[in-house]
């Protein structure tokens, strides 16, 4: 009879890795439910080992039978594990995506008024966020997975929550680490989307309020991203300018200001021809120049005022529906803290004048655009 050594041996292993979503506390191991029947078998003669793993598991209502999954990824059903983290991270997203744009009223985003406080995951950002720490504990994560919840936080932009150390938190505050994170999970090869999601979430969340500081950190992600050799786009100067134009504070020095309009001029650099990119742009540089009470604000929001009105007038096809009552009414502003009554009622006429015209061509079953309808203002000096 012939002896069996420790070579010779037929292993198999019943694997039941349970992948469980909480409701309530966010991401548990990992997400469905995954049953995996492996088994290994000793080639005596060359004292290699080959793997066979079977899975079954339920994606969106189908149920997947994987088959060899380090071996017949040829199969029309093959899902990688990424990917299948990817497809229940997105499934999270959309299945709260009505609920949260129930919540976040208009008023709440307003950032005119303080932002919401919320109570609960009603976005599931944070459950993605479990989800993605989890993905980087097991090794499958990649630039993908940190880009699905850098998009998460930007669209839960303003909004604040208490944090683990029960302070109240936004978006921003998780941003660098989740940045340096990223960073060191990808060997320092990140690209400029990434990176322009993180600068999103600091431009959403800028503010005067607390010395939270959130343009300087956007600038110095900016700088970064060029001393390493991320090229910058267009829409990274955006964000930048934008973070700098709404941590500008009402009757404020100039220096949020100025550092827009320098992030402003880069972005004319690299791209003088996205007529959209440069409108928001525009429009965000002329609320800071609102804001500060110094002799030529005024002169300065006339001239990006201008500078909006010629870019609509050469390009019709523009969806953007600026410079729009919000940007006359910065404009007319910084002329009332300058005591110039006549130049702010000569720019309320204008407005008036060109709401009628954007009347007069709308369809028979177009909607007046909110952001176009003219505001009942009292301004003083």
């Amino acid at each position: 009879m012939m002896t069996m050594t420790k070579y010779e041996c037929l292993f198999s292993i019943l694997l039941c890795v349970a992948f469980s979503l909480d409701s309530t506390e966010g991401f548990a191991t990992a997400p469905s439910s995954l049953v995996s029947s492996c088994s290994f078998q000793i080639d005596t003669s060359t004292k290699t080992r080959s793997k066979s793993l079977h899975t079954t598991r339920a994606i969106g209502g189908t149920e997947y039978h994987d088959g060899d999954i380090t071996n017949n990824t040829n199969n029309d059903n093959y899902i990688d594990p990424t990917s299948r983290f990817h497809i229940d991270m997105r499934r999270v997203l959309a299945s709260r995506k009505d609920m949260f744009d129930e919540s976040s009223s208009s008023s709440n985003m307003d950032r005119r008024n303080r932002p919401a406080l919320l109570n609960s995951d009603i976005d599931g950002a944070n459950r993605v966020t479990s989800m993605l720490q989890h993905m980087v504990n097991i090794g499958v994560a990649n630039e993908e997975t940190y880009q699905i919840v850098l998009d998460a936080l930007c669209k839960r932009g303003r909004l604040r929550w208490v944090g683990g150390d029960s302070t109240v938190i936004c978006a921003a505050d998780i941003v660098e680490d989740l940045y340096d994170e990223v960073w060191d999970y990808l060997s320092e090869k990140v690209s400029t989307h990434t990176c322009n999601l993180a600068l999103q979430v600091y431009a959403a969340c800028s503010t005067p309020r607390g010395n939270r500081q959130y343009a300087q950190k956007a600038q110095a992600l900016l700088d970064e991203m060029e001393e390493e050799g991320i090229t910058p786009s267009i829409e990274s100067f955006k964000h930048v300018a934008n973070a700098w134009a709404w941590q500008q504070g009402n009757r404020g020095d100039r220096e949020c200001v100025e550092m827009a309009e320098k992030n402003l001029k880069r972005l004319l650099e690299i791209s003088p021809n996205d007529d959209e990119t440069l409108l928001q742009a525009y429009h965000f540089v002329l609320e800071a120049w609102s804001k500060v009470r110094e002799k030529d604000a005024p002169g300065h929001a006339d001239r990006i005022l201008n500078e909006m009105k010629l870019i609509r007038k050469k390009n019709k096809t523009l969806t953007l529906n600026l410079p729009n009552s919000e940007s006359y009414t910065n404009a007319i502003l910084a002329w009332t803290k300058s005591n110039s009554a006549g130049k702010a009622h000569e720019l309320l006429y204008e407005y008036i004048d060109h709401f009628e015209k954007y009347i007069k061509n709308l369809e028979d079953d177009d909607n007046v655009s909110a952001d176009m309808e003219p505001e009942l203002i009292a301004f003083s000096k």
